[in-house]
């Protein structure tokens, strides 16, 4: 168990630290897409919030097949519309036969804004690794969630007084602090632990195992919509045009049915034609599943056609991801998500810099395999943050009409990460700490390239409140004037992450040899004295 425990954390490590630091900052995806774009001021969307995003959709994209339109929240009261089909209006981002604009739920005009992907870009590099194919990143995230679970149970096997060792931490004993360390950030959330990991499997269960859906289904697509009470397919056109029904008597149809608040989002399908549908899914802030309840109404006539609701193991499925997502979270349990996914991410790198350590041989230099995971762990455990803090900073010193401005973003997130790849491969890696005798990295010393990186990713962080306040009119100033808590949370968040990773930095500086003392004059001469009478010399001190 402790081999299988080792080396499938080992294996996966790396890619585990992103996923946690990317899912940690994806917890507040609706919060960074705000703080991302400081022209739009906060709006606290109305109850006709949603026919004003239904007519916009009307003059974007009037005659695509279908439309997905999220209901706006106190949360993120500005919503990213989607739509299958022709889009007329100039402005919105199109991928093939799909459309996708920002729409103020309080207006029902475009959000504007600086171009940018916001908490969207962690939320996506969360799950499916951006830069790699989508299904080829999933399966990678995937695979590597299962080894995490294979660790995870090991570890509580092969640490037997794993709980007693919560409670014990000895500073500066080299292998033994690392690993106190380990345990302690794995015991502080271990729960947590064990249900990210668990539902994160279960949103990913029919691709990692398909043959359940292949034995019963012809086509995947098929028991997607059947399993999300989707129905099967579209409906045909009848061509004849006929304006949709207004939007609020059926909300309020599903407020008598579902109570106030339950609707999460709408699809309508052939919005310009007799043939219309609106579909109106569950799941209000304060629910913690995610329900597949749906109600679907005519949509030239605003008639109800049917309410379905999930069977025992879709609202199970729906459970779990509402868990993880945690998009029911109030402020101060979405703190606590965010601690936990922090000590994930500490549970992860301590356990590789511990595995190097532990690996280490007093006086000689480390195998090329030590060397290896060493390099990696540093590429990682500091390059993943200085790269997420230069897509921070990026969002502000960007010029905000810069053409392609979000792919920008995510090229100065990759360009971070490069450099520190560079600065490594110049050999700033390789400088490995050599001392004599028993010192020779016994004493549990890293790598000396850690300090300067983990110092510029201190740096970076610290740089941010003070870019909000040069480059933006809501820095901390106005947040303290207006009592803005989304710019005081995030410029306290910022200057924390600063103040952790200097102390990191300074904690991982070298440990200078101490020079050899010069012995006191009257020890030479007894030395000396000794050696002329043919006696033993005695230790110094005597």
């Amino acid at each position: 168990m402790a081999w299988l425990h080792g080396w499938s954390g080992l294996l996966v490590g790396w890619i585990l630290f992103a996923v946690f630091c990317t899912g940690t900052a994806a917890l507040l995806r609706p919060e960074l897409n705000r703080w991302a774009r400081p022209e739009i001021a906060d709006t606290v969307p109305g109850p006709d919030a949603v026919q004003r995003i239904v007519d916009r959709m009307q003059r974007l994209a009037p005659h695509a097949r279908l439309w997905f339109v999220p209901v706006p929240t106190r949360r993120e009261p500005a919503v990213q519309v989607f739509w299958i089909g022709p889009s007329a209006a100039s402005g919105t981002r199109t991928r093939g036969a799909f459309g996708t604009a920002r729409v103020d739920g309080a207006t029902g005009a475009p959000a504007g804004g600086r171009d940018t992907l916001g908490g969207e870009f962690f939320y996506r590099m969360h799950f499916q690794l951006i830069g790699l194919p989508v299904l080829l990143g999933r399966w990678v995230v995937g695979l590597c969630t299962m080894a995490m679970l294979v660790a995870i149970l090991s570890g509580i096997v092969t640490h037997r007084r794993i709980f007693a060792d919560f409670f014990t931490f000895r500073p500066r004993k080299g292998q033994r602090s690392w690993l106190d360390g380990h345990v302690v950030a794995a015991v502080l959330s271990l729960p947590f632990h064990l249900l990210i990991t668990y539902s994160g499997l279960v949103l990913l269960m029919t691709m990692l195992m398909p043959w359940g859906v292949g034995a019963r289904y012809a086509h995947a697509p098929s028991f997607r919509a059947e399993a999300e009470n989707r129905g099967r397919g579209l409906a045909r056109p009848s061509g004849h045009a006929t304006p949709l029904a207004p939007i609020g008597p059926m909300l309020r149809v599903a407020a008598e049915r579902w109570g106030p608040d339950e609707v999460r989002r709408l699809e309508i399908a052939l919005p310009d034609d007799a043939a219309s549908r609106v579909t109106l899914f569950r799941g209000g802030e304060a629910t913690i599943g995610i329900s597949r309840d749906v109600l679907r109404f005519e949509g030239s006539t605003g008639r109800l056609l049917e309410q379905r609701g999930s069977d025992a193991v879709m609202r199970g499925r729906g459970m779990l991801e509402g868990l993880h997502e945690a998009g029911f979270a109030t402020p101060l349990l979405r703190g606590f998500y965010v601690a936990w996914g922090l000590s994930g991410a500490a549970m992860v790198a301590t356990g590789c810099v511990m595995w190097v350590v532990k690996r280490r041989r007093a006086g000689s230099p480390p195998p090329f395999g030590v060397q290896l995971v060493d390099t990696l762990n540093i590429l990682t455990f500091t390059g993943l943050p200085v790269a997420m803090a230069c897509f921070l900073c990026a969002n502000r010193l960007l010029p905000v009409a810069l053409p392609d401005r979000a792919d920008w973003e995510v090229r100065c997130f990759g360009l971070g990460w490069l450099c520190c790849a560079a600065w490594l491969a110049l050999g700033a890696s390789w400088r490995r700490v050599r001392r004599s005798g028993s010192e020779a990295n016994a004493d549990g010393s890293i790598d000396p390239a850690w300090q300067p990186l983990l110092g510029l990713t201190a740096l970076l962080f610290a740089a941010l409140p003070v870019l909000d306040a040069l480059c933006t009119d809501r820095g901390l100033s106005h947040g303290l004037r207006a009592g803005n808590g989304l710019v005081l949370g995030f410029d306290a968040g910022f200057a924390g992450l600063a103040a952790t990773f200097g102390i990191l930095s300074r904690l991982c500086r070298p440990r200078p040899q101490p020079w050899p003392r010069p012995r006191p004059a009257r020890v030479r001469e007894e030395r000396r004295q000794a050696a002329a009478a043919g006696r033993p010399a005695l230790m110094d001190g005597s």
